[in-house]
């Protein structure tokens, strides 16, 4: 949580100042910032809590929600009952596995790497039909 808020500060105190003056940089422009600040209020503040579960996304929403000025309230609201229930799902994975979670994580872990392969696959491939779709 305390990670999480510094993050939202940092999007309030830096945020669109920063945006406006090293946006061009990333090619970030006024139309793209304005689509995400509609995205973000319609509904970017469900991916407060959901983003827990998402390595990197947690602070990265935190980031938008400050510099799309979104009121501290309505924040600590969706990302703190985030936090409650990533800790909560933990808690209880630990209590039902004991100590067969290295046995788990290992089979997570192996599942994961084909996963990921078999998604990079089929981007790559995706990627490389429209390259060749365009080219004709």
């Amino acid at each position: 949580m305390c990670g999480i808020s510094i993050s939202y500060a940092i999007g309030r105190t830096l945020g669109l100042g920063f945006v406006h003056r090293y946006g061009q940089y990333v090619h970030l422009t006024e139309a793209r910032l304005q689509g995400a600040h509609d995205w973000f209020d319609r509904i970017g503040h469900w991916l407060l809590t959901i983003g827990y579960f998402i390595p990197g996304i947690r602070h990265f929403t935190a980031i938008l929600a400050g510099a799309s000025e979104t009121p501290f309230r309505k924040f600590a609201a969706y990302a703190y009952s985030g936090a409650v229930i990533w800790v909560s799902c933990f808690l209880t994975l630990g209590y039902l596995f004991g100590e067969n979670w290295r046995r788990i994580f290992e089979t997570v872990q192996r599942s994961m790497t084909i996963v990921t392969a078999v998604a990079i696959a089929i981007v790559v491939l995706v990627w490389w039909l429209r390259a060749k779709r365009k080219s004709s």
